[in-house]
């Protein structure tokens, strides 16, 4: 098992940048999707459960486009699977693989932001 405490941190603010984005995102949406503030009360818990009230109850009311619904989708999506990871370099030990790994499910939301900015005709969110 490695073990890395500066992977693990890095791995924690890859998880919630990438947190923060999306909820910047669910509140720049036409008809605002409110998240509470990223911060030591909001539980793994309660994040996934209001991001999968998002993902399969708010999206689909949103006016925009299908395209622009599924790419907010798959930002969570991918979201869920880097806290996957995440969790798991916490329990089993932050290798270099979940690092990548890691890195790379953050990447792909920023890609996924990029495209929806684009989209809805938003500046990019990552400035």
């Amino acid at each position: 098992m490695e073990d890395n405490p500066k992977r693990q941190r890095d791995m924690a603010r890859l998880l919630v940048g990438t947190l923060a984005l999306i909820a910047k995102i669910l509140e720049a949406l036409p008809l605002r999707i409110g998240f509470p503030e990223i911060g030591p009360s909001l539980t793994a818990t309660e994040t996934m459960k209001r991001l999968e009230r998002v993902r399969l109850d708010l999206i689909d009311s949103q006016p925009i486009s299908n395209h622009a619904k599924e790419l907010l989708k798959v930002m969570i999506l991918e979201w869920y699977g880097l806290a996957d990871i995440c969790g798991q370099a916490v329990h089993a030990g932050a290798s270099q693989r979940r690092l990548d790994t890691a890195e790379h499910q953050a990447e792909l939301i920023g890609s996924a932001s990029d495209h929806l900015a684009e989209e809805l005709g938003f500046p990019p969110f990552l400035e």
